[in-house]
């Protein structure tokens, strides 16, 4: 596993056991997830994730796309057969595109970094401080909310309190993570 604090963060997957150079700013990570959760279209989606691709495309596209899905996961390699993934059974608390604005803020904030006029920041570098941000940051705090399990809330008003925070800033099952992509490509490969 990559040590972010003394090595360079990757700029090529391994596919096939050869590097190929692929696109490493977040904001193209963001445009893929993005273009998932908006699109039903299996062959507009597969492009936009062959995109994430610098140079070459390599030509086995089933692991082309796990090599991908695993940078953005931050993964070394996928699951074997029959093993079960544990981010499937995770609660989804984020959304790169719900929120957006607190994102942005947090960022501000806490790092002085503006995301909208960064000219390149790598993937694992925002993902970095994506989880560094404080506990008092609207993204964390959202987060919390969104993973909390408000049936174990005793005090009736509070718990009232929790739901209707959480009502208010729902996601909807249908959105696309980092974690779903490798899982959307599989129809395209059986």
């Amino acid at each position: 596993m990559m040590h972010p604090l003394y090595e360079s963060f990757p700029e090529t997957v391994l596919v096939d056991g050869r590097p190929y150079h692929i696109r490493t700013d977040f904001r193209y990570v963001l445009r893929l997830i993005d273009t998932v959760e908006e699109n039903p279209d299996e062959q507009e989606c597969l492009a936009a994730l062959l995109f994430m691709y610098d140079e070459e495309i390599p030509h086995d596209l089933e692991a082309a796309i796990y090599a991908i899905s695993n940078f953005i996961l931050g993964k070394e390699e996928s699951p074997k057969e029959g093993e079960k993934d544990e981010e499937e059974d995770r609660k989804k608390t984020l959304s790169f595109s719900k929120d957006a604005p607190f994102i942005a803020g947090d960022f501000l904030r806490f790092y002085q970094m503006d995301l909208t006029r960064v000219k390149y920041l790598h993937w694992k570098k925002f993902q970095f401080l994506l989880d560094g941000l404080p506990e008092e940051s609207e993204t964390k705090k959202r987060i919390a909310y969104r993973a909390m399990d408000a049936g174990k809330i005793k005090d009736k008003h509070e718990r009232e309190r929790i739901l209707r925070i959480q009502r208010n800033i729902a996601l909807e099952d249908t959105e696309a993570d980092a974690s779903r992509i490798g899982e959307l490509f599989g129809g395209l490969m059986g």
